[in-house]
């Protein structure tokens, strides 16, 4: 499964937000680096503050930064609070379309359980996350689940965004 467009800029907003620690990111900077207008990165920022994810200072010195407790926040989690602020409540259809929307869910629920197992404080400066620090915090292909299984990481060249790939 792939993150839709906007959900993948918000997780580089975060990362980038995170790589600076305490300072304020100028939003601007922001758009500039994920060639992103300022309209857009602006749109996201306010979205990512609504969610609790960012800390806004506004005026000439403002910015962003990450919310207290965020970098230690699951990735998928991370995802769910962001979707919901892109995207809102759901609505009701067909009964074909719910028993699709079951299916989906769960195929959403196990691709989102991979990537809780992954925090903002996991990835590195350039969005690939980093190999467990020993052998032991690695999960073992034996003990995973389909839904526990790790992630792949991968940074199409020039884009600096990720795509996280399921092993299925």
């Amino acid at each position: 499964m792939k993150l839709n467009k906007q959900t993948s800029d918000s997780l580089a907003i975060l990362t980038r937000c995170r790589a600076s620690g305490d300072r304020l990111v100028k939003v601007g900077d922001v758009a500039e680096a994920l060639g992103l207008t300022r309209q857009m990165a602006l749109k996201l920022a306010n979205r990512l503050s609504r969610a609790g994810l960012v800390a806004t200072v506004r005026g000439p010195r403002g910015g962003i930064r990450l919310a207290d407790g965020i970098a230690d926040m699951p990735l998928g989690q991370i995802v769910r609070r962001v979707e919901a602020e892109l995207f809102g409540g759901e609505g009701e259809g067909s009964a074909g379309e719910v028993l699709l929307g079951f299916q989906f869910d769960a195929a959403m629920d196990a691709f989102l359980g991979v990537l809780d197992q992954i925090t903002l404080a996991d990835l590195g400066a350039d969005d690939t996350v980093r190999a467990p620090s020993s052998a032991e915090d690695a999960p073992s292909a034996a003990d995973a689940s389909p839904a526990q299984s790790p992630a792949t990481e991968h940074v199409a060249p020039g884009s600096g965004h990720a795509t996280v790939r399921a092993p299925y």
